[in-house]
C-alpha cells in the first residue's frame, strides 16, 4: 500500500489575490484531474485545505511510484482555466510506502514528512518518504513558535553573496541572502525556516525585517562608496510578499525610509511565483519599476513562463537556475538549456545572469555563450558586509 500526500504550492496567494471563490474552482479543478491521472483501482480524498491523498495498492516498485507522482505532475502541468484569467499551479507530493509493521496512520505520517521536505527543497516535487525525515516534520511546531520570537529578538541578519561581471571580473552587486541567529542551534540557512515561515504567513513580517536590513545596508554602500560605482543590493521577495496588492508601497516606504537611491536595489522574484497570478504579476511589476528598482526573474527555466507573457513584464534581468549550470560542461541538454536562456535574455535586451557558479570550467563555458554576470562559491561564499568591502570609498574589487 501506497500513500501520496499532495499539497498545493502556494495555495493561500490564491485565495488573497483572487478571492475563494476562485481558490475553490482551483481545488476543484485539481480534484478531476487527480481522478483522471490515477488507476481505476486507486483512491483520491481532499485532505483539508489545499491536502489531497491518494491511496494505491499494487504498487510493485520504486519505479511504478515514481511514474504515479510524475503523472499526478503532468495533470497539474497545464494552466487551470478560472475567473479573472488562468492559474498555474504545481504542487509538492510526499510518498510513503505501508510496512509489514505499520498503520495507516503512521503511513500518512510519514508521507506528510516527505511532503514537507519536498516543499522545503522549493517545491513542484516529489519526495519519497526516509526514516531521517521524521525530525524535521517535529521540528515545524517548535520553529513556528521560535520564529515568533526570533522576529522580537531581532534574530535575523543578512549575508551577502557578489555579482561579477563575466568580462571584466568586477563585482557588480551582491545577493542578500537571510540567516536566522538560533540562541540553540546557532546559524541557521533559509532551508531551515523559510517554508515554515511562508506556511504560516511568518515570511510577511520576516520579509519586512529583511527589506530593512538590505535597504540599511545598501544606503551604507552608497555612503561609503561616494564618487564610485557603488554595488547593487539583490533582495528576494517571497511569493507571499510580492502578491500582497500594497508590495510597491511597501518598497517605497523602504526607500524612503532608507534614502537609497532606487537604482541600488534590485527585487528577485522566482519564475514559479510570477506565474501565479499573470494578472496581478503584471500590476505588481508596473509599479515596482516605476520606483525606479531592478526587476530579476529568478530560477529562470525551472517553470511554466511563457515568451508571450515575459516580453510584457518589465524585467530587466533573466537569472538562469543553479541545476543548468551545475551540468555544463556535462550535459549537452544543460548546455542547451544555458545558451538558450543567455540568447532569450539578450535578445529582449536583459542582462543574462548565471547563479551556482563553481568551477573555473564553468565561468569560461559561461564567457563562451557571452553571459553577462555570474554569482557562486567561485567567485565567493555569502559573507557579512564588512568582509566582502573592508576597504570603503574605494572601486569596487575584481574577483576570479
Amino acid at each position: 500500500v501506497v500513500v501520496l500526500f499532495i499539497d498545493l504550492d502556494r495555495f493561500k496567494l490564491v485565495n488573497d489575490s483572487r478571492g475563494h471563490e476562485v481558490g475553490d474552482q482551483l481545488l476543484v479543478a485539481v480534484g478531476e484531474r487527480l481522478c483522471a491521472a490515477i488507476r481505476d483501482t486507486d483512491t483520491v480524498a481532499r485532505y483539508g485545505g489545499d491536502e489531497f491523498a491518494i491511496l494505491c495498492e499494487d504498487v510493485s516498485n520504486h519505479t511504478r511510484v515514481m511514474e504515479l507522482a510524475g503523472r499526478v505532475q503532468g495533470a497539474l502541468a497545464s494552466p487551470v482555466p478560472a475567473v479573472g484569467g488562468e492559474l498555474f499551479v504545481s504542487a509538492s507530493i510526499g510518498v510513503a510506502v505501508l510496512a509489514d509493521e505499520g498503520d495507516v496512520t503512521t503511513l500518512v505520517g510519514n508521507a506528510d514528512a516527505a511532503m514537507y521536505r519536498a516543499k522545503q527543497l522549493g517545491g513542484n516535487r516529489c519526495e519519497i518518504f526516509e526514516q531521517v525525515m521524521r525530525t524535521p516534520a517535529a521540528l515545524r511546531l517548535s520553529i513556528h513558535g521560535e520564529l515568533h520570537r526570533a522576529l522580537e529578538r531581532d534574530e535575523f541578519f543578512m549575508d551577502y553573496q557578489p555579482l561579477v561581471s563575466l568580462s571584466s571580473g568586477t563585482v557588480t552587486g551582491v545577493e542578500a541572502l537571510v540567516r536566522w541567529r538560533h540562541p540553540e542551534r546557532g546559524v541557521l540557512a533559509p532551508i531551515d525556516f523559510l517554508s515554515v515561515a511562508e506556511s504560516s504567513g511568518l515570511i510577511v513580517p520576516i520579509g519586512e525585517r529583511i527589506l530593512s536590513l538590505a535597504f540599511s545596508q545598501a544606503r551604507r554602500w552608497q555612503t561609503d562608496f561616494a564618487g564610485h560605482v557603488s554595488p547593487r543590493v539583490n533582495i528576494n521577495l517571497s511569493p507571499l510578499q510580492f502578491l500582497q496588492p500594497e508590495v510597491a508601497q511597501t518598497i517605497a516606504a523602504a526607500l524612503d525610509s532608507s534614502g537609497v537611491v532606487p537604482g541600488l536595489i534590485g527585487l528577485e522574484i522566482t519564475e514559479s511565483t510570477i506565474m501565479e497570478d499573470i494578472d496581478a504579476t503584471a500590476r505588481a511589476m508596473q509599479e515596482l519599476k516605476a520606483l525606479g528598482v531592478s526587476l530579476i526573474i529568478d530560477d529562470f527555466g525551472t517553470g511554466y513562463s511563457s515568451l508571450t507573457h515575459l516580453k510584457e513584464f518589465p524585467v530587466d534581468e533573466l537569472k538562469v537556475d543553479r541545476s543548468f549550470v551545475a551540468g555544463l560542461g556535462r550535459s549537452e541538454k544543460d548546455d542547451a538549456i544555458v545558451n538558450a536562456v543567455i540568447a532569450l535574455a539578450h535578445s529582449l535586451g536583459l542582462t543574462a545572469i548565471a547563479e551556482g557558479v563553481e568551477t573555473a570550467e564553468q565561468r569560461e563555458r559561461l564567457q563562451d555563450l557571452e553571459c553577462d554576470v555570474g554569482q557562486g562559491y567561485y567567485f565567493g561564499r555569502p559573507a557579512a558586509a564588512r568582509h566582502l568591502f573592508p576597504v570603503p570609498r574605494d572601486p569596487l574589487p575584481e574577483v576570479g
